[in-house]
């Protein structure tokens, strides 16, 4: 929890597993007037940080740049392989990624917004949750999530299961988060499930 608490600020952290339909969920609190910060987003924008490139080169290959531009899926494909090469890619990027989420917290708060919804896939393992007045967390089962990242990703089975291999347990999210979502119904249950959220917090 955040000193935000006290304020009438809502800032909401949002994470679950990759495929579990956190984005579904995000556009859910920006139609209903929350500020949307992407850590996906910013996470782009980190990488594109002279100090960050060098040191994805270094530990990655220089061969994930052609021609000056990142290939994002041989990073990813890299950085998945093991529990310890998606920390190192962590390491390499989640300060900045939080400074950056940091500041933009304190500019919409500055312009007068009193509900920013903070989407991060690793809210929890970056600590990026002491920014937040509440969490809520987004968990599918497992076929459900293979079917959607391989959609998503353009990607294969033995890619997605790779990515899905590194992932926390679902219990390291509801154990973690004031709110989960359980995502394995239709479109409309997750709605109703999200503005049931939407309206305690």
């Amino acid at each position: 929890m955040t000193e935000n608490t006290d304020t009438g600020i809502k800032v909401i952290g949002l994470t679950g597993p990759s495929g579990s339909g956190k984005g579904e969920v995000a556009k859910i609190f920006k139609d209903n007037g929350y500020e949307i910060i992407d850590a996906d987003i910013l996470a782009r924008e980190v990488i594109n940080d002279t100090v960050v490139i060098d040191e994805l080169r270094k530990n990655f290959g220089d061969d994930i740049f052609e021609d000056g531009v990142l290939d994002r899926k041989k990073l990813a494909k890299r950085a998945f392989s093991s529990r310890e090469n998606e920390l190192l890619l962590n390491r390499i990027t989640h300060g900045r990624i939080l400074e950056r989420a940091r500041e933009m917290i304190e500019s919409y708060i500055f312009t007068g917004s009193d509900k920013i919804l903070f989407d991060a896939p690793l809210l929890f393992e970056s600590d990026a949750d002491m920014f937040c007045t509440d969490t809520v967390s987004v968990i599918a089962g497992f076929d459900k999530r293979l079917e959607r990242i391989m959609k998503r990703d353009g990607i294969s089975r033995e890619e997605a299961l790779m990515r899905m291999k590194v992932q926390q347990d679902d219990s390291y999210y509801t154990d973690r988060s004031e709110y989960v979502i359980y995502n394995d119904g239709s479109l409309d249950d997750l709605y109703d499930k999200t503005m049931k959220i939407i309206k305690e917090v």
